[in-house]
């Protein structure tokens, strides 16, 4: 017989209950039934796959009410098949919610109460009114499908389930296998183990319908899809029309931006985890590198600059044992000769795995040594035009000290060369915000006044730019190595009140650092406030022009020209002016007073 539904009053939906809920438990270790369905299993299933919503299945059944007389059985008319969580559903729904606690191959007997079967309706003849029925359930098979786009468009069936848990997102890296055939069996597409960024067309026409079937997978899940086309249907061309794609998910990768400003020049992709923590500065390392030449082992000081710059950030992000591919981006420097990487490539992928650590003394006198070598390899490779290197081992150095009143200064000075970085790659924005910070300490600091003043005049920020040039030009108004040697002065006698052996040490190593850092800005400072004054007055005549094309003014020659109206167009030109100076940012009262 069929199984008909419930009238629409009577309908109401259940789910199944997790395994630490309170209610009346199968005999499996399959998930909890609600009260009102009890299981009893006959004959272990062959498998551990449990239907879900969406799943097609079928199955053998017989059906009887509780004093024995029998309403049905499958064996009449042969396997029942059905779509799990249909809507609208098309059988009972006690049936459903017991079959989803079977496995393929299990037998199982299910006592349903009335409320999950026909109620206090029935379903005349054969089933009276508030009826518990027993079924006797065989799954035969299950098959894991899905509308995925919800018009019949494309639809997935599982194969392989997948070990994963996370499902890939847009933009997220991913390893896939697929396989394109035709209707006719011809293969249109085929393509193994490629990287693959979810939501990009590297699929051709179909590459949107195969960007949502891969968000519905896991890793490790292969599946069918079968395409099919409506009238015009601008999803799926002519030639994908019935085609079968079969797609195995191979990876979901964990992805992360080893450069701080997030920019996409040095990406890892984790292939598998490793122990203890990453190294720090002049740990030494083992790192092995595969690529498109014999895999290598390299080893070297962290932050020495023996290797180039991609490898140097990606063992520093790395615990021992992690292994990861690294891909990297111009103009982030990846040239190395010991493995033959050209600078004058535009992109290069790396397979590289942290073999060892061997950590450096933790001792506070070690640690300023170290600090000071480290800081001085920076500066080598500022010199050289390697700014992101040099930026990335004054952020670990501050990172390293910070906090600690012994190396305040030394921290003020990796902030500023910090600065100086930023300027470089055209990051003006934390430039400014790192010589603030320095400023906040140490207001009198005459390089953080001047790199601040770059800063502002890199956003076009004149009037700020001015305002730190004065600052500067009053500050320091003669360049002198007495004014070098009192700042150092300053700074030695700021640490000698402290009385550690490690504190002197600071001692030693800030003055080194500020007797070497230090310079006069004067003249620096004036020219750059001439470029400053002539940007300015560049930007008020545009500002002015702009201005006048948006009030529809005409200037004083075609005033002049028309002879009427002459002062009109003078009392416009005097209105403009004013209204020019209110939409500038920099006041020309500002440049004047600055001039000497």
């Amino acid at each position: 017989m069929a199984l008909p539904l419930l009238s629409a009053s009577r309908r109401w939906d259940v789910e199944l209950l997790e395994a630490n809920e309170p209610e009346d438990a199968s005999e499996d270790s399959g998930p909890r039934l609600p009260w009102g369905i009890r299981k009893t299993l006959l004959q272990e299933g062959t498998s551990e796959d449990r239907p879900a919503t969406g799943d097609e299945v079928r199955i053998h059944f017989d059906v009887r009410l509780l004093d024995g007389t029998a309403i049905s059985s499958s064996s009449e008319s042969g396997p029942f098949e059905f779509v799990v969580n249909q809507r609208p559903r098309e059988i009972i729904q006690g049936l459903e919610i017991a079959v989803q606690t079977m496995t393929k191959g299990e037998v199982a007997e299910f006592t349903i109460a009335p409320r999950f079967a026909y109620d206090d309706l029935g379903s005349p003849p054969l089933v009276p009114p508030d009826a518990t029925l027993v079924f006797e359930i065989e799954l035969l098979e299950l098959q894991n499908k899905l509308d995925v786009l919800g018009d019949g468009r494309a639809i997935k069936t599982v194969q392989q389930r997948g070990s994963g848990s996370t499902r890939p997102r847009r933009g997220q890296d991913v390893v896939v296998s697929l396989e394109i055939t035709s209707r006719k069996g011809e293969v249109l597409q085929k393509t193994t183990a490629t990287d693959h960024v979810v939501g990009e067309k590297d699929f051709g026409s179909v590459s949107e319908i195969l960007s949502e079937v891969l968000q519905t997978m896991v890793a490790g899940e292969r599946s069918k899809v079968l395409l099919r086309r409506f009238a015009g249907d601008r999803i799926v061309d002519s030639a994908h029309s019935g085609a079968t794609v079969d797609l195995l998910l191979e990876r979901v990768y964990v992805t992360s931006d080893l450069l701080p400003e997030q920019s996409g020049l040095l990406v890892k992709k984790l292939l598998s985890d490793g122990i203890e923590d990453p190294p720090r500065d002049a740990d030494l390392v083992e790192l092995r590198v595969d690529g498109a030449f014999e895999p290598k082992v390299l080893s070297f000081a962290l932050g020495s600059g023996d290797v180039c710059d991609a490898l140097d950030f990606a063992a520093a992000a790395m615990h021992v044992g992690e292994e990861a591919k690294i891909v990297c981006r111009s103009p982030l420097n990846f040239s190395d000769a010991q493995l033959g990487l050209a600078s004058d490539s535009l992109e290069v992928t790396l397979q590289v795995k942290l073999l060892s650590v061997r950590r450096q003394s933790s001792a506070s006198e070690d640690r300023l040594l170290l600090a000071e070598q480290c800081k001085s390899r920076a500066a080598k490779a500022f010199k050289e035009g390697r700014y992101r290197f040099a930026l990335e081992v004054y952020r670990r150095l501050k990172a390293a000290f910070d906090g600690e009143e012994a190396a305040k200064q030394f921290c003020n000075l990796c902030e500023l060369n910090r600065a100086a970085c930023f300027l470089k790659i055209g990051r003006p924005h934390e430039a400014r915000r790192a010589c603030s910070y320095v400023l906040d300490q140490d207001p009198e600091n005459e390089k953080a006044r001047y790199r601040r003043a770059s800063a502002e005049f890199q956003l076009s920020n004149y009037s700020a730019a001015l305002h730190d040039l004065h600052a500067l030009l009053k500050q320091q108004p003669t360049n002198s190595r007495t004014a070098k040697r009192q700042w150092c002065s300053r700074a030695v006698r700021s640490l000698t009140t402290q009385h550690s052996a490690a504190q002197r040490s600071s001692v030693a190593v800030t003055r080194g650092v500020g007797m070497k850092s230090h310079s006069s800005h004067r003249g620096e400072a004036r020219t750059l406030a001439d470029q400053v004054r002539k940007a300015q007055r560049t930007y008020s005549q545009e500002a002015k022009a702009a201005a006048a094309r948006m009030l529809g003014d005409k200037s004083d020659k075609t005033a002049t020209q028309e002879g009427d109206g002459e002062d009109d167009s003078e009392s416009a030109c005097v209105r403009l002016r004013a209204l020019a100076r209110v939409l500038l940012p920099c006041l020309p009262s500002s440049s004047r007073a600055l001039k000497t």
